[in-house]
């Protein structure tokens, strides 16, 4: 007898490529159809109630499966019972003690953060509940990294070109950062074959693990950006005589919270451009010690457009730079 239909009990997988079916239908030439034969409902109220269960005597749940949770939760809610925050969660699998972060936020709770351009962007270590892909990675310029919300402190990884990272919902917050993507297919939603992008060969990879206080926050970010952005400047000339000294600086300042994304020559003139950010959530004054070779100075755009000019008194500028701001400046 030649089969050629097959009755598998349970629902069609949301991608039916993943099935374990999958492949041997299409290699045998199968038609599946895929019908649930059996449905799991929660008990009522009252179904509860007759067991004469008290939730509040226990201080332990143990979760099997994510239908128990639905029905815990959904009994809790028609009996007004206020769970305590000090309940404690057993589940059998990983995936179940994901789903319980639907109606949970761990106690360790923790907030995630990472550098974007001219930021260092916070946010919640909860996704949002309309957020259904299963992955929720980030990109980071410089470095990533996770904070505890009742003390404040923490520990980031800064990078040199390993720019993904995530906060995996596994219940211990790991911090994952993506050392070298190469696969064989991409895509949540679908299958997409990535024949070149196996990345064969001997990779180098350099990151740095940073741990700091809330009391040193600051100088864990700077320490970020100092490691992913060394400062190197370069200039070749031929040789020749000249004022200058060997060794000089051009431009200095001391502020934990701004900090250099540019220092070049303007695109439009021999004058030199300066570019600044403050990644702090106020307005931070700075100081700028500037060199007696630069004899004006003055705010432009983005673009390099002249704003307004600025003071450069006894070889110091004194500007107020707002919260989250960009401020780029022309030394003539």
């Amino acid at each position: 007898m030649k089969v050629s239909k097959i009755l598998v009990s349970q629902p069609r997988p949301a991608v039916i490529e993943k099935s374990p079916f999958f492949e041997f239908s299409e290699k045998n030439n199968l038609n599946v159809d895929y019908k649930p034969l059996i449905k799991v409902v929660g008990v009522s109220l009252k179904e509860f109630r007759a067991q004469r269960t008290e939730i509040l005597d226990h201080t332990t749940m143990i979760f099997s499966s994510r239908t128990t949770i639905d029905s815990f939760f959904r009994i809790c809610e028609e009996a007004r019972i206020t769970v305590p925050e000090t309940m404690k969660y057993i589940c059998n699998t990983e995936a179940v003690a994901l789903y319980l972060q639907k109606y949970i936020v761990y106690r360790k709770r923790k907030i995630f953060f990472a550098d974007g351009q001219f930021d260092v962007v916070r946010r919640s270590i909860q996704p949002s509940e309309i957020w259904q892909n299963p992955c929720n990675s980030h990109r980071a310029q410089a470095f990533a990294g996770l904070e505890s919300e009742t003390n404040g402190n923490g520990l980031m990884v800064a990078n040199r070109g390993l720019h993904e990272y995530e906060i995996l919902r596994d219940g211990r917050n790991t911090l994952a950062v993506t050392l070298l993507r190469a696969v064989g297919e991409i895509g949540d939603w679908g299958v997409f074959p990535t024949p070149l992008g196996q990345k064969k060969g001997t990779w180098t990879l350099e990151y740095s693990m940073i741990p700091y206080t809330t009391d040193n926050r600051a100088e864990g970010y700077r320490e970020g950006y100092t490691f992913s952005y060394p400062a190197v400047l370069a200039v070749g000339t031929p040789k020749h005589e000249g004022a200058m000294p060997a060794t000089a600086d051009y431009v200095r300042f001391n502020n934990e919270y701004i900090r250099m994304s540019a220092f070049k020559k303007a695109e439009y003139s021999n004058n030199v451009i300066l570019r600044l950010f403050n990644i702090e959530s106020k307005t931070v004054t700075l100081t700028i010690d500037v060199s007696p070779v630069f004899q004006a100075a003055r705010l432009t755009n983005l673009g390099e457009e002249k704003i307004a000019d600025v003071e450069i008194k006894n070889g110091q500028i004194t500007l107020d730079v707002p919260a989250k701001k960009i401020v780029t400046i022309e030394l003539v």
